[in-house]
């Protein structure tokens, strides 16, 4: 996108940068553990999210999705063994969404 400019040849003021520690723009698996054989995933917050759906299947097969507006989540027990993904997907108030990077993690 060009700059805008303005009268007297000065550009537009840049939007202020968000603190560190805060919001992402893309939500970040922060833990992915197996336990009991369900999936344990934790992940950073997205600014304007009013919900998550995390996706996560053995690779190379169609994914299961869970919707919530936690920041982590437990999955049913699995059923297989393999190496899942998993990947996690702000959701804002008009349904848009951002998925963040895929993590993987072995079940045996």
């Amino acid at each position: 996108m060009l700059p805008l400019i303005l009268q007297g040849g000065m550009a537009a003021p840049v939007p202020p940068v968000p603190p560190a520690g805060g919001p992402t723009a893309t939500p970040e698996i922060a833990t992915l553990s197996v336990e009991n054989g369900r999936l344990h995933v934790s992940w950073s917050a997205c600014a304007d999210a009013e919900s998550y759906r995390l996706l996560y299947g053995v690779q190379g097969e169609r994914l299961s999705a869970i919707s919530t507006s936690a920041r982590s989540l437990v999955t049913p027990v699995l059923r297989e063994n393999g190496r899942y993904q998993v990947t996690v997907e702000c959701v804002d108030s008009l349904g848009n969404g951002i998925f963040g990077r895929s993590a993987t993690v072995d079940v045996n």
